[in-house]
């Protein structure tokens, strides 16, 4: 018999995911044993090109894969900075996790979410630090 967690916790991550491969499949992976929930934001071509990086493959490609994978409970899209806050609030998120360069966007939320930052250590625990480190 499988136990359900004892609590709900859904945990949120943007990117461009342009290259899917086994680094961000293990990440993915690893965002399963922060919640209950793993919620990925795909950014639309145009946001990833006003960001100063075009993707190589269409966001509907980049999207489909990413519902493809097992560890993915659902893709939002990515179109704006300014969304963040309100994709917090309206899919309950416990924690963003933030790549280690993406500083400016995430500050100022601490408030309605915990900040992770990833730094390509292994996610093991939902403990109250503020960086994903070994």
């Amino acid at each position: 018999m499988k136990l359900r967690p004892a609590r709900y916790r859904s945990v949120l991550t943007y990117g461009a995911y342009d290259t899917f491969g086994p680094d961000q499949i293990r990440f993915l992976q690893q965002l399963t044993r922060l919640g209950t929930d793993v919620i990925v934001g795909c950014r639309t071509d145009s946001f990833s090109a006003h960001c100063g990086l075009p993707c190589t493959r269409d966001f509907a490609e980049r999207r489909s894969i990413l519902e493809s994978c097992r560890f993915v409970s659902k893709v939002i899209t990515q179109d704006s900075i300014a969304q963040i806050r309100t994709d917090i609030v309206n899919h309950d998120i416990c924690a963003l996790i933030a790549a280690p360069n993406c500083a400016g966007p995430f500050e100022g939320l601490q408030d309605i979410a915990q900040i992770l930052r990833h730094d390509g250590a292994e996610v093991s625990h939902f403990d109250n630090v503020m960086s994903l480190t070994a």
